[in-house]
């Protein structure tokens, strides 16, 4: 999956790397404009910054969510993604951001995140599936 076509204005082509992600959708279905019941999750494992990164800024296109920033910030820092899910339900997607120390200077920082974990604000599961473009290679 290329995360960089989850954004508008960012060029498509992206060095490619390894993702791994498990999805369990149930429901009525997943059209914005008719009836939508749906429930599950989606776990992406084997992330990196960049790749997370890119899902942040494509679920905050106008930076105005505190949380998405300041998660993005501590990607800046050398903090690495260690598992994004999206839990569903009641319609709306639960986003939550788990963060492990990456390197030599996060170790340093005197930053704990307790147990990694960073949930983000819910949204909307229409709000998702209409903001995106799905293409299939």
């Amino acid at each position: 999956m290329n995360s960089a076509k989850l954004l508008p204005t960012r060029s498509r082509k992206s060095k490619n790397s390894d993702l791994n992600m498990n999805l369990e959708l149930s429901g009525k279905g997943v059209d914005p404009a008719g009836e939508l019941e749906v429930g599950g999750y989606l776990y992406v494992t084997k992330i990196g910054p960049q790749f997370t990164d890119n899902v942040l800024r494509s679920l905050d296109p106008k930076r105005t969510d505190k949380s998405i920033q300041d998660t993005r910030k501590l990607l800046n820092w050398g903090y690495k993604p260690k598992l994004i899910s999206f839990e569903i339900k009641h319609d709306n997607l639960y986003p939550s951001i788990h963060l492990v120390k990456g390197n030599f200077f996060t170790k340093l920082i005197p930053l704990n995140l307790s147990g990694g974990k960073i949930e983000l604000a819910r949204m909307p599961v229409k709000f998702f599936l209409s903001n995106f473009e799905f293409e299939t290679e």
